[in-house]
């Protein structure tokens, strides 16, 4: 027996086959507009930026992470838990100056991404961290674990210095 097999044409080019055995539900969104690829992928998959500076890699949790939890991490776990088995050299910085608030979910990983890079001979600081977020650490008696600077630059010439 044969799969039925949905055909999505736009514009008369046929751009996928879908064999499926259920209906298919497929959203589309019709942009009168050129849309820049990235933010349109970040807007439908909401990521961490991870950017390098020579060899240095911050995770920039941007505006949309103001708030730590498990609802708004469990998308991107498996993402920074990559970069901290893979990253060479092993030097990350965390940038947490749009993050007003964290839970245990997010202590939780903090410590799982740590030792991963510790276990590689790497260094994990901490940037922009508000005064509440510290206050969490504190009250988990775990501040002292990672060195903390005001901002991303501050953060990124100290591991510059420790290469």
């Amino acid at each position: 027996m044969n799969s039925p097999v949905l055909r999505l044409t736009v514009a008369s080019a046929e751009i996928c086959h879908i064999p499926t055995d259920e209906f298919l539900t497929i959203q589309v969104e019709i942009i009168q507009q050129p849309v820049d690829p990235v933010s349109a992928y970040r807007r439908l998959n909401v990521m961490v930026n991870i950017l390098r500076q020579k060899d240095i890699t911050i995770l920039d949790f941007g505006p949309e992470y103001g708030n730590l939890d498990e609802a708004s991490l469990s998308n991107v776990v498996q993402q920074i838990v990559e970069v901290a088995k893979h990253t060479s050299p092993p030097l990350v910085v965390i940038d947490l100056s749009n993050t007003e608030a964290i839970g245990s979910f997010f202590i939780q990983f903090l410590i799982r991404i740590w030792k991963l890079i510790k276990k590689r001979g790497g260094r994990l600081v901490i940037a922009g961290l508000s005064e509440e977020c510290l206050n969490v650490l504190k009250r988990s008696k775990i501040e002292s674990l990672w060195q903390r600077y005001p901002t991303r630059e501050a953060a990124t010439e100290a591991l510059k210095g420790a290469e």
